[in-house]
């Protein structure tokens, strides 16, 4: 039975979304949504400073025209006039440089980021997604809701490219779950699951003393600390 998972393109998202990538047969980016500013598309966390059992943000700018005009994601264009790149790429080396894995993943990120000169946020995000797929070795089959074309609108939406995927199973995150009535995919012969991801724990360091663990961070996080055993732990949080 042909399962397929739907959500927006998030920029390094956590361990529970590449985990949900890995599970399904199909994996539909939700790209013709709206743009709403303080969620986790532009956005994401790691840890504040080496030793800091705090958080911070990475927050890629965004055009602040589009945000007025509250363009769709896929529409959603970067705002050049902002040096964040380096900024990211600063703040991850000054968290995570004496990480055991920093010098084997961080010339790949450096790299990417660096390299990538996609103007929409959504095309970055993706093309950011599925390299990090690949270093992890993660299977993956990917589609943009934009493709099908579907015109309906929140769990009508949802539904109706599950339909046109011709998936008999929808796995959701728990978010979605919180909106969308199992029922409401019964009567479409959809079986509805919520994904239930529970965060595993792993060993986190800086200069090889062992730190507070903090949670729901970005994947980053988890490849500086773990490198090629990253897939494995993502894995542990299926139940």
């Amino acid at each position: 039975m042909k399962k397929v998972a739907i959500l927006q393109p998030h920029y390094i998202p956590w361990l529970g979304y590449f985990n949900l990538i890995e599970v399904v047969d199909e994996f539909i980016f939700l790209d013709d949504v709206q743009f709403i500013k303080r969620e986790w598309k532009n956005r994401n966390k790691i840890r504040k400073d080496f030793k800091s059992s705090e958080t911070k943000w990475l927050s890629i700018p965004i055009l602040g025209s589009d945000i007025k005009e509250k363009k769709n994601i896929n529409n959603t264009q970067i705002d050049k006039n902002y040096d964040w790149k380096k900024s990211h790429l600063n703040s991850i080396k000054q968290v995570y440089a004496k990480s055991p894995f920093f010098n084997v993943f961080f010339p790949f990120l450096e790299k990417f980021i660096l390299n990538n000169n996609k103007t929409k946020l959504s095309e970055f995000n993706i093309e950011l997604i599925k390299n990090i797929c690949d270093y992890l070795k993660i299977n993956y089959c990917f589609s943009k809701s934009s493709d099908y074309g579907s015109l309906l609108k929140k769990e009508y939406k949802l539904r109706e490219l599950c339909k046109m995927s011709k998936a008999q199973i929808f796995i959701a995150n728990n978010a979605t779950g919180d909106y969308v009535d199992k029922e409401f995919f019964d009567i479409e012969n959809i079986k509805f699951e919520l994904q239930n991801y529970s965060h595993p724990s792993y060993s986190q360091y800086y200069s090889n003393k062992k730190l507070q663990f903090l949670s729901h961070l970005s994947i980053v996080d988890l490849i500086f600390n773990e490198g090629e055993n990253s897939k494995l732990i993502l894995t542990k949080g299926t139940k």
